[in-house]
């Protein structure tokens, strides 16, 4: 059995389960008056919020939903070009998700312009790389100013200051850096 104090509750699978099934039925104050009256406790409105929203990852609101065929007002068509200030993000598809809303970053909608750009040219870009702006500009989002890099040259460049605003110095010292790696890596090769 719980215990009966706000500081030592541990909460049974029958408590978590009632709170799953009774969360969008009230508001958490009345959640804990109903709570605490089914289970004998004297727990706050605060405390089921918690172990509701932090525990549990339950949310009282409730998802955005439209009637058919109705969008929400700030619904951007397949196609739109973004800028959120550090990308430009293109919306590629229009599914609908469930819950709160979601970044672009974790948004299967939406995709960086830089990727499509490069993988329309050259095809899937290989696991531990990313692409790099020669200019450093990212609202530049041409093929010629779009390099695909491992990570790990791209953090010797940063790390070293190499980025220039030059397309050919920033070039150069990329294809420096792979050298080096590539010298190195055979380095460690030859000894026994």
């Amino acid at each position: 059995m719980a215990s009966k104090t706000k500081k030592d509750h541990i909460f049974t699978d029958e408590e978590k389960a009632f709170l799953r099934d009774n969360i969008s039925r009230y508001t958490y104050p009345e959640l804990a008056t109903v709570f605490n009256q089914t289970f004998g406790t004297h727990l706050t409105h605060g405390n089921i919020s918690d172990v509701c929203i932090k525990r549990l990852g339950l949310r009282r609101n409730k998802p955005y939903v439209f009637s058919i065929g109705k969008k929400d007002f700030t619904a951007h068509p397949v196609g739109t070009e973004v800028f959120d200030g550090k990308y430009v993000w293109v919306k590629v598809s229009d599914h609908y998700h469930e819950g709160t809303a979601r970044s672009k970053q974790n948004d299967e909608n939406w995709e960086k312009k830089c990727i499509l750009v490069w993988e329309q040219a050259h095809g899937k870009i290989p696991k531990g790389h990313m692409i790099v702006f020669l200019d450093k500009d990212r609202k530049n989002c041409t093929l010629k100013n779009l390099y695909c890099t491992t990570r790990k040259i791209n953090f010797m460049m940063a790390k070293n200051g190499w980025y220039s605003s030059s397309p050919e110095l920033t070039l150069v010292a990329l294809k420096w850096c792979e050298l080096f790696y590539a010298l190195k890596e055979e380095r460690n090769d030859v000894k026994p």
